[in-house]
Order: structure tokens, then sequence, then C-alpha cells
């Protein structure tokens, strides 16, 4: 799970699990009730994201002058050498 709030799942990887749809399905449907890893791994990331937005610690005025300066979040573009996060 702490690897999962850092970074997103390959695609590749998530394609691979075994009838994960199923698996993710209630006991009584013949599953195991196990959540869904990609809808975890975006609400992580999504977590990291409103922590962002709405607070004001160390980390995140490091990242809004580092990657931000004076644009919004919306306009912010991935560079080659930018963190993953």
């Amino acid at each position: 799970m702490y690897m999962m709030s850092f970074f997103s799942i390959p695609k590749g990887v998530l394609k691979k699990l075994a009838k994960w749809s199923i698996l993710c399905q209630p006991k009584d449907q013949g599953g195991l009730e196990i959540l869904d890893l990609n809808t975890k791994n975006i609400a992580l990331l999504s977590k990291w994201l409103y922590k962002l937005l709405t607070s004001d610690g160390m980390w995140q005025q490091i990242l809004r002058n580092k990657y931000l300066g004076s644009k919004p979040l919306a306009q912010v573009e991935w560079k080659v050498g930018d963190s993953h996060f």
C-alpha cells in the first residue's frame, strides 16, 4: 500500500493479475472482496495532490517552488528528469 501511494501501478501489471474483476466481487458472488488496485492507487495518489493544494507545509512549498512556480497546477507539464511525484 505504501508504494501505491507514491507510484502509479503499470497498466501491464494490472492486466497480468488473474481475473481481478472476479476477485473484487463480494464473497457471496464468488469473489474475495479485494479492493480494486487501480482505484485504490488513484485514490492514494489523489490524496497527495489534495494535500499539495490544501496544506502549507515544507514539502508543499518545495514542490510548489520547484515545479509550479507561478503557474496553476493545470498548466504544469512533466519534463524529463522531473520527480515521479
